[in-house]
């Protein structure tokens, strides 16, 4: 028995009446009737009584009008159903972020999301921010989050997406002789020690060719291997370094910071790859442009 000999004896079991179900159907009455027919020699009982004046169900007839309704209620929110998994409301996504920003830039964004689209699963994995480029391009992550100075990586393979910046500032320890200064010039930063994470080669390139274009050059140059050890890598080696501002938001005892005179951007934006096809973040995507 097919599903639309089911839709057609549902009408016509609501309506009791050929005419009126065949026209609603658009289709004639004795296609109707054949449908009926081909519907009782399957079942092997009669399942309308019709004369001249009315058409009424048999006991079989209100069984299956009964369960015709119950199947097409069931076939349709299968329906809604599947163009939400198209959509992405059912999907999930593998979404890589850095270790701050995230309050400031993700937090509303996600929960958002999760409050409109609760049938919609993402998979957060905080990274350095290197580790999330190349999360997005092993195809290890959907999407990505992360934090860039200078002209993005990767763009004949990655579609950035940017929602934010903000201006580096100039982080170093309480004791340091910067601490003198409210406002840190270039001319501040000379002789000073530097610290750079490790694996962060555009951002360490691009803050040097910075200081080069002020006449500055750094003292000892030390590298950090993950950006969540920070502050402690700063104490330890007396250094100072330039982060964008919500490093302000962490947590910083012993350490000072203070505004750079000059404007440096931190970028934020989403990644992801441009032949993703995952509906889930398609979704995300537009949910956060609202």
């Amino acid at each position: 028995m097919k599903l639309e000999e089911l839709k057609a004896f549902l009408v016509l079991g609501q309506r009791l009446n050929y005419s009126v179900a065949a026209e609603e159907l658009y289709i004639t009455q004795s296609t109707l009737s054949r449908i009926v027919i081909r519907m009782e020699e399957e079942l092997g009982q009669k399942l309308l009584v019709r004369d001249t004046h009315s058409v009424t169900l048999t006991d079989a007839g209100k069984l299956l009008l009964k369960t015709a309704l119950e199947i097409t209620k069931k076939y349709e929110q299968f329906l809604r159903q599947a163009d939400r998994l198209k959509n992405g409301e059912y999907g999930e996504f593998h979404f890589a972020e850095i270790y701050y920003g995230m309050d400031r830039y993700l937090t509303k964004a996600i929960g958002s999301f999760r409050s409109t689209y609760p049938n919609a699963s993402i998979d957060i994995q905080p990274m350095e921010p290197a580790d999330v480029v190349e999360s997005v391009l092993k195809r290890e992550s959907d999407l990505g989050f992360t934090v860039y100075c200078g002209e993005p990586a990767h763009t004949d393979v990655l579609e950035y997406i940017p929602i934010a910046k903000e201006p580096l500032v100039v982080i170093f320890p309480d004791e340091h002789p910067l601490r003198i200064h409210k406002t840190i010039s270039p001319a501040d930063l000379s002789g000073c020690s530097f610290l750079f994470p490790s694996g962060e080669t555009s951002f360490q390139n691009h803050i040097l060719s910075h200081l080069r274009e002020h006449g500055v050059t750094p003292g000892n140059v030390v590298f950090c291997d993950r950006v969540n050890y920070y502050t402690a890598e700063i104490l330890a080696s007396n250094a100072v370094t330039l982060v964008p501002d919500c490093m302000r938001d962490q947590p910083h005892s012993n350490l000072t910071i203070r505004p750079y005179s000059e404007r440096v951007d931190a970028n934020y934006a989403y990644i992801r790859r441009k032949d993703n096809t995952n509906s889930a973040v398609h979704l995300y995507l537009n949910h956060i442009k609202k």
